[in-house]
């Protein structure tokens, strides 16, 4: 009986164990650890390190980038001197001269003296009252829808008087000193 016994015994211990495994091995294929909220301390310090080494390097871009857009807005500024630095020698040598381009029927008027060389395409005088625009090369007075010389120069002696010239042509290129509007 005694050997009924240990037999009996031996076998409920091996049923046991056996259903033990079974039973740890069956949820050891169900387990899923991205569904697990605990995690390892290392494991947090490498995503850490992971997170500022990028925050770093975006930093560093940063940084990077700001210098540069800095560098650029000095050179900017400085490009911005020298280009009103070269229009003033150029206002300088052309006498303040401004070459104005304009379009078939638009019309420039002097709002004060103003001095007029027309150097391409055609155009003809606008003067409604009796004064005219003064031709200082031909040493003539152009009267109301004359046609303007070319390469000559011309004098409007006082502005906002109505005088001034309408574009014939499909484009000229007009040499004006003096203050002027374009428009009626």
């Amino acid at each position: 009986m005694k050997k009924k016994n240990i037999i009996a015994a031996a076998l409920v211990s091996a049923l046991a164990l056996t259903s033990f495994s079974v039973f740890v091995l069956g949820d050891d294929a169900a387990y899923d650890a991205s569904s697990d909220p605990l995690v390892s301390l290392s494991y947090v310090e490498k995503i850490t390190a992971e997170q500022n080494a990028k925050i770093a390097d975006l930093t560093t871009r940063l940084t990077a980038l700001e210098t540069e857009n800095a560098s650029l807005k000095t050179t900017v500024a400085s490009q911005n001197t020298t280009i009103d630095e070269l229009r003033k020698t150029v206002s300088d040598v052309t006498g303040g001269y401004e070459v104005v381009n304009l379009k078939k029927g638009d019309k420039l008027f002097a709002d004060t003296v103003c001095e007029l060389i027309l150097r391409s395409g055609t155009a003809s005088v606008i003067a409604p009252g009796a004064n005219g625009i003064a031709d200082l090369t031909a040493a003539a007075d152009l009267a109301n829808s004359d046609i303007v010389p070319a390469q000559h120069s011309l004098m409007i002696p006082r502005g906002g008087d109505g005088r001034g010239i309408l574009v014939t042509s499909d484009e000229i290129y007009i040499m004006v000193r003096g203050e002027y509007h374009l428009g009626e």
